[in-house]
């Protein structure tokens, strides 16, 4: 009785870690994001941003993305605008689980390449995605600290702003 008993626990076992396996995979992910400043004094910022992430779904709860994020801040009243492309890490938690979605709270940091307007970008994103159709929809926070500006007498002051998102998740296993 007692071999019996450890070989069910033994196949309970290799089941879940073979559930736990089963539920890996990666995943391409593409965003649309438009926002504003918020603070009253840089409310003459708005962006318009297109990302692409590749990623690692560890289970049905926790990822990591490499996201690479087109940026286009533009400036009012001046209506001149910039282009950023952003490279950073992001991650993903479902905190809520449900039949037809799940909740989700998506944290990223990223970095502009190249030389013109050097600066970091902070977000913190609550998403909506539904099981059935690869959608989402949220919103967001974004601290932009700003490091280096093509003008230099008149620098690009640091950003506090907010966004709503909608994207798409393509799955592979």
């Amino acid at each position: 009785q007692q071999s019996a008993a450890q070989s069910t626990k033994s196949t309970t076992k290799n089941q879940k870690k073979a559930e736990r396996k089963s539920n890996n995979f990666m995943s391409f992910t593409f965003d649309v994001r438009g926002g504003s400043a918020i603070a009253r004094e840089y409310r003459n910022y708005s962006f318009l941003d297109i990302d692409a992430s590749y990623g690692y779904h560890f289970n049905d709860r926790w990822s990591i993305h490499i996201p690479l994020t087109a940026s286009t801040g533009l400036f009012y009243p001046s209506k001149t605008f910039m282009e950023q492309i952003y490279l950073g890490i992001g991650g993903e938690f479902k905190v809520t689980q449900h039949k037809e979605w799940g909740l989700i709270v998506a944290p990223k940091v990223q970095s502009t390449l190249g030389d013109k307007w050097g600066a970091m970008a902070y977000d913190l994103a609550l998403k909506m995605e539904s099981k059935e159709v690869p959608v989402n929809v949220g919103m967001g926070v974004r601290f932009i600290d700003t490091y280096t500006s093509p003008i230099a007498e008149s620098p690009i002051a640091d950003k506090v702003c907010v966004y709503f998102t909608i994207g798409i998740r393509l799955k592979s296993k």
